[in-house]
């Protein structure tokens, strides 16, 4: 068994449980940062589910022992760690654990990097010097529903993004980007993946003299800079997503620093206060060229300008 680390039980920190990878061993990144391994998940609550669908949904009753033998192949299955940031000062809940998660956060990546693979949060334990608090991780996932005219359209329009995707690779691909971009939990992370995978539904409308920004923006029919408007405490704010989604992306992928000078007022008000408005803003971009890609109406099927070396990091 893993030794304890000394710090586990230090105060003020956050501990943030995750499952998807193992750890072989307890790691200190630092004196206030580190991990600990613990007992695996296991699979007893999906094979009860399974259990269940089959004899409730499908009315078909298996063999008896099937699922108890499902649940010990399962038992190592969804390994689990801690990751733990003592803070250097206490104060309330949400103060600490809003110090606390750019090291958990950077931490939960190298130990992807380590493990060879993801790591998802489910449970925040908060320790103040005199209290602790608990909270659930919830997926990023919801309930959301699509308007569409009935039942058929629904069925039509997936149908045919399904039937898109298994014949062209490109599409398959950026569907795949576009996937991981929903799960990346850093909001600025988020917004420079949802770039990239606009970037690669423009890729043919770039050229020597058209980068991948105004690409991306004739893409969308905004040829005349993207203004999108919020109202936000009453007031209007006009930004351009594809200019800060397109510094991000810049900034994190090529190492191109900008200033937050460098963008428009209300775009500066957005990149700092609200991020995730310009990531969901994206993201709708993102859903309406999956589907105009599947069924060839995206201008980015219809142009095949020359590219160059020159514009191709651009």
């Amino acid at each position: 068994m893993t030794p304890m680390p000394v710090q586990l039980k230090s105060r003020p920190a956050v501990h943030q449980l995750c499952y998807g990878s193992f750890l072989q061993q307890a790691v200190e990144f630092n004196a206030n940062l580190l991990a600990m391994p613990l007992k695996d998940f296991g699979l007893d609550s999906e094979a009860e589910y399974l259990r269940l669908y089959a004899s409730q949904v499908l009315g078909t009753t298996m063999a008896g022992g099937v699922f108890e033998e499902l649940q010990k192949q399962g038992a190592n299955a969804l390994p689990v760690m801690a990751i733990v940031y003592v803070c250097p000062s206490d104060g309330d809940p949400k103060h600490l654990e809003d110090v606390a998660t750019p090291h958990l956060n950077t931490a939960r990546n190298v130990l992807s990097w380590n493990s060879g693979g993801a790591l998802v949060p489910f449970a925040i334990l908060i320790l103040t010097k005199i209290e602790a608090s608990v909270r659930l991780v919830r997926p990023r996932s919801g309930h959301r529903y699509k308007f569409m005219f009935g039942d058929n359209e629904f069925q039509r329009r997936v149908q045919q993004v399904m039937v898109s995707a298994e014949k062209d690779g490109h599409l398959a691909f950026l569907l795949s980007l576009f996937h991981d971009a929903l799960q990346e939990a850093d909001t600025l992370f988020r917004i420079a993946r949802l770039f990239s995978c606009l970037e690669g539904f423009a890729y043919k409308l770039k050229s020597r003299d058209i980068k991948s920004r105004n690409a991306i923006r004739e893409l969308l029919g905004y040829m005349g800079g993207c203004e999108v408007r919020e109202i936000i405490d009453g007031k209007e704010r006009i930004y351009d997503p594809i200019e800060i989604g397109g510094r991000v992306r810049d900034k994190f992928f090529h190492g191109v620093s900008f200033e937050d000078a460098d963008l428009l007022l209300d775009s500066q008000f957005m990149y700092r206060e609200f991020p995730w408005l310009v990531a969901l803003k994206l993201q709708d971009f993102c859903e309406s060229e999956i589907e105009g890609w599947a069924h060839g109406i995206s201008k980015g099927l219809k142009a095949n300008r020359p590219a160059s070396n020159s514009c191709a990091l651009q």
